[in-house]
């Protein structure tokens, strides 16, 4: 019984890497193909902008919503003479200034990101290239 478990245990060991092993392994693809890879990519990052610009905006504009509906809530003097409010505007406000402050935050990051990203792909897209001449077709990668 023993001697079963330890072939079975071993077999399983020596099986685990191939198991493992990426199937894709060996696989070339196209200096086409891998140029439009990057392109895509590229434009994924073009997105990953302009969703930070779209909260960059968010953001800015919240956090001057939030301090305008604070400011414009109805406060009074208590019996114990503390300036106060109840109203429901001033705690929006309270609401949305730290959330406007995360929106920019966030933006910010993904903007930043996305920029730099998006012009690394585009610029490895540019690097590739394929020439058709009259003795065939040469590919010219630029370093």
């Amino acid at each position: 019984m023993v001697h079963k478990m330890k072939k079975l245990i071993t077999f399983f060991v020596i099986l685990l890497p191939f198991l493992l092993v990426n199937t894709s392994f060996g696989q070339q693809i196209s200096p086409e193909q891998q140029a439009i890879e990057y392109r895509v990519k590229a434009m994924k990052y073009d997105n990953l902008k302009g969703t930070g610009t779209t909260l960059m905006i968010v953001g800015g504009i919240s956090f001057f919503s939030g301090i305008g509906l604070m400011a414009s809530s109805e406060w009074y003097t208590d019996a114990y003479g503390y300036r106060t409010t109840d109203d429901p505007r001033f705690f929006y406000g309270l609401i949305l200034v730290p959330a406007s402050i995360i929106f920019s935050a966030a933006g910010t990051v993904f903007h930043i990101i996305g920029r730099k990203k998006s012009g690394v792909y585009m610029e490895k897209a540019k690097n590739i290239s394929v020439q058709a001449t009259a003795n065939g077709i040469g590919i010219s990668l630029k370093f």
